[in-house]
């Protein structure tokens, strides 16, 4: 074999081999579809990704969720692992009167939820996404209850979080919008969140009593809050994930973008699942 020959093979070798001990490399760095997240969802945020029903109390009307958090992997940095994760849901409310018919629908992804720990159950959270609202059905506009806007986010947030497992959750963070669609609002782009869980004890073996606190504040509405409160039941499922019962009072400015500025004032009775 002459010399062009064996460079040859040995170069084909060299090829083979780095994307080998890159794959391998990745392999130890990379820990693909975990288990369980490291945070678990704020059942009050009206726009948590979970499975939830509530009905409205003192009216048949439902509103209601689809969708989950799914963790992808886990990356291994000096002193942490951090946790790269999805999020969708679709949230919707069901008047029925005489024929069912869906109000509104808003639309929520989460295209990257990055948790990062840090020391002492603090962990910090990155998130970009998207939403947009829409009118579902044309007569509630016909009968002028209100009139179909363009409203979409494309936003990035920014969380602190503390995380004391089977106690406590308080997060406090911002969310702006670096796109943004609404009547005579693109300039004012930011969202205040801040989040509070407590659990206060088992009434039974499994069942414990929690409570549950989410308020937002809109910019674009004058920093104009929504607020939040339940007070209710957990219980523990499979695989890490729990099912909750609960009231919830919520009041302040419509989540909805479809019904900005519209202030409401509703109590509920919701089943809520974390997926």
């Amino acid at each position: 074999m002459n010399s062009r020959v064996r460079h040859l093979c040995f170069a084909c070798v060299l090829l083979c081999s780095v994307p080998l001990c890159v794959s391998a490399q990745l392999n130890t760095l990379l820990h693909f579809f975990p288990d369980s997240t490291y945070i678990h969802t704020v059942s009050a945020d009206q726009y948590a990704h979970q499975m939830k029903i509530e009905n409205i109390l003192i009216s048949k009307n439902i509103v209601s969720s689809m969708g989950g958090v799914f963790p992808v992997f886990n990356f291994d940095l000096p002193g942490t692992t951090v946790q790269a994760s999805l999020g969708t849901s679709v949230h919707f409310e069901v008047r029925p009167q005489g024929q069912a018919h869906v109000v509104s629908t808003d639309f929520y992804i989460d295209y990257l939820i990055l948790d990062v720990p840090l020391r002492h159950d603090f962990f910090y959270r990155f998130v970009t996404g998207h939403t947009s609202h829409h009118l579902s059905d044309n007569w509630y506009e016909k009968l002028n209850y209100t009139h179909a806007i363009h409203y979409s986010r494309d936003y990035i947030q920014s969380f602190l979080m503390y995380s004391h497992p089977d106690i406590c959750l308080a997060s406090l963070g911002a969310d702006y919008a670096y796109v943004f669609h609404l009547a005579g609002k693109e300039s004012k782009r930011w969202k205040i969140d801040l989040s509070l869980e407590r659990m206060w004890g088992h009434l039974s073996e499994s069942i414990v009593l929690f409570s549950s606190i989410n308020v937002k504040l809109h910019q674009e509405a004058g920093f104009a809050s929504s607020n939040a409160y339940q007070l209710g039941i957990e219980m523990p499922m499979q695989y890490g994930k729990r099912l909750r019962i609960a009231y919830q009072l919520r009041h302040g400015l419509d989540e909805r973008g479809q019904f900005f500025p519209n202030h409401i004032f509703r109590q509920t009775i919701g089943l809520y699942i974390e997926t």
